[in-house]
């Protein structure tokens, strides 16, 4: 994660503590005195109430997927936003009756939270004291490009030489259709850097090849939500053993035909934003780069595409690339809503799977 994505980070984790945070503290305060005191005496409905339509209002689908690992890494994502109000209700209803697990982990939650604000905080504080600010990096529109992470996670990990030549290989032919699909060459797209851990690679876009890319993800993410859902649904009906061999194909046959909807969904979405008509040689390719995106999906890799300040717009070269720029922010935003929408159908599906082993 660059500079510009730890300070902005920082910023909003420090809003959400300046609006949460005093009624955290006398929510853990007044906890912990019930819980000595063996009853209810002060009262916590209010802030309980205030805190979780703060955290079921606090908007997440800002933070790219970078900033949310390092949320992770800090172990306080859960406790943030529609996740922190779910836990925060779960918590609750669980250990209504025992007042002092109910305070003790509220409690572990809120020094949790106090301690990665305070840590960003200083990670900023740090970087502005040698001259470094988030402003200092509203270049973007005057280079042309805009920084999209290619994470190569899960089955889409890169363990050794052949798995390198197989990515960087499929990730060429990606490149490739989305760029030729623009009027680019694969020359357009440069990289710009890489970090470990999940291996990422940055790579730096035009406005309107990383508009083209945030569509494509965004439609595979509504499939891979849609396939989800009917993934609940069927172990729902198979721990009530109400499935049978024909429903079971039917179950399948309707995967099967959402994955193959997803590349004409995709492409009918993105034509009318293409700046060049599709030939009979770009329209293949393209076609291709969405099925590597899917399969790319599929196996757990990301795709994080970084949302363009608003002054971007302002320096961009003319209206054309400030309209497309504006065009990429609103898509980017609509991108990682539907990443939200498809994690919490995961958390659902983790927790109907648990209460059907159980």
């Amino acid at each position: 994660m660059d500079v510009k994505e730890v300070i902005r980070l920082s910023r909003w984790m420090t809003n959400f503590m300046a609006q949460a945070g005093p009624k955290f503290k006398q929510l853990d305060q007044n906890l912990a005195n019930n819980s000595r005191q063996g009853q209810s005496a002060a009262p916590v409905q209010e802030h309980l109430d205030f805190i979780t339509k703060t955290l079921d209002a606090w908007d997440t689908t800002e933070l790219s997927s970078l900033q949310v690992m390092t949320l992770k890494k800090l172990e306080v994502y859960r406790f943030l936003g529609r996740h922190g109000a779910v836990w925060l209700n779960d918590v609750v209803k669980t250990q209504s009756y025992d007042i002092a697990t109910l305070s003790t982990q509220v409690s572990a939650s809120v020094k949790a939270l106090f301690e990665a604000s305070k840590q960003l905080q200083l990670a900023s504080t740090a970087l502005n004291n040698i001259g470094i600010t988030a402003d200092e990096y509203v270049t973007d529109a005057v280079a042309g490009r805009y920084r999209v992470a290619v994470i190569f996670k899960a089955d889409a990990s890169i363990d050794n030489v052949a798995d390198l030549k197989k990515r960087v290989n499929d990730w060429h032919v990606t490149v490739t259709g989305i760029g030729n699909a623009v009027g680019e060459t694969v020359d357009h797209t440069t990289v710009t850097g890489a970090d470990t851990g999940s291996l990422m690679v940055f790579l730096g876009m035009t406005a309107q090849a990383a508009l083209i890319l945030a569509m494509i993800s965004k439609s595979i993410t509504v499939v891979a939500a849609n396939i989800l859902d009917l993934q609940i649904k069927a172990e729902e009906l198979r721990s009530k053993r109400l499935t049978n061999d024909a429903m079971e194909q039917a179950f399948s046959d309707q995967q099967r035909d959402l994955k193959k909807e997803a590349i004409a969904t995709a492409m009918r979405s993105i034509e009318p934003h293409l700046n060049v008509p599709l030939t009979t040689e770009t329209r293949p390719k393209l076609e291709l780069s969405i099925k590597n995106l899917l399969k790319f999906a599929e196996q757990g890799g990301e795709v994080d595409i970084e949302t363009p300040v608003e002054s971007s717009d302002e320096l961009a070269s003319d209206e054309t690339v400030a309209a497309v720029t504006a065009e990429l922010r609103a898509m980017v935003v609509e991108k990682r809503k539907a990443d939200s929408d498809l994690k919490a159908l995961t958390d659902q599906r983790h927790g109907h799977s648990s209460e059907n082993k159980s």
